[in-house]
C-alpha cells in the first residue's frame, strides 16, 4: 500500500538505512520511510557504518578482524522531489544486478522506483566472503 501526501506517493512499508551484504545477507540498519522527516527534499537515517559496526560485529561471527569498509555497503535514502529511492553502493555493488535487487526487497522498495548509484565512497578494500 501506498500513502499519499499530497503529490508525495511513498510505499508504507518501505524502509531508507544503512546495509552491508555479509555472506550473501543483507545486514541492515532501518527506519520507515515515513517515520523520517524530509530536509531539503532528502529523506535520510541518522546512522553511520562506522557507529554500528561494533553491532554488527557481536552479530556475525567472524568479522573480529575485519574494518566496516572490508564488506560491502551502502546507503537507502528517498528524494521527495524525484519521488525515488536511491541505493548508494560500491562499483562492485552497481555492478551486481542479484545484489541490488536484494537490497531492494530487504527494504521493502519497488524496484521501479529505485535508482543505482555508484558512490566512490563506499569503494573501500571490500573483501569477499563466502
Amino acid at each position: 500500500m501506498e500513502i499519499s501526501m499530497g503529490e508525495l506517493v511513498i510505499p508504507e512499508d518501505s524502509r531508507i538505512g544503512i546495509w552491508w551484504i555479509l555472506q550473501k545477507e543483507v545486514v541492515k540498519f532501518t527506519k520507515l520511510t515515513l517515520d523520517v522527516p524530509s530536509v531539503e527534499a532528502w529523506r535520510d537515517v541518522d546512522m553511520s557504518h562506522f557507529e554500528l559496526w561494533d553491532k554488527v560485529r557481536r552479530m556475525k561471527q567472524n568479522l573480529e578482524r575485519l574494518d566496516y569498509t572490508d564488506i560491502p555497503r551502502g546507503r537507502v535514502l528517498f528524494s521527495d522531489s524525484r519521488q525515488k529511492f536511491i541505493i548508494y553502493g560500491s562499483r562492485i555493488f552497481f555492478a551486481n544486478h542479484v545484489q541490488q535487487k536484494q537490497v531492494a526487497s530487504s527494504f521493502n522498495l519497488p524496484f521501479s522506483r529505485v535508482n543505482i548509484v555508484e558512490d566512490n565512497h563506499y569503494n573501500g578494500p571490500l573483501r569477499a566472503l563466502d
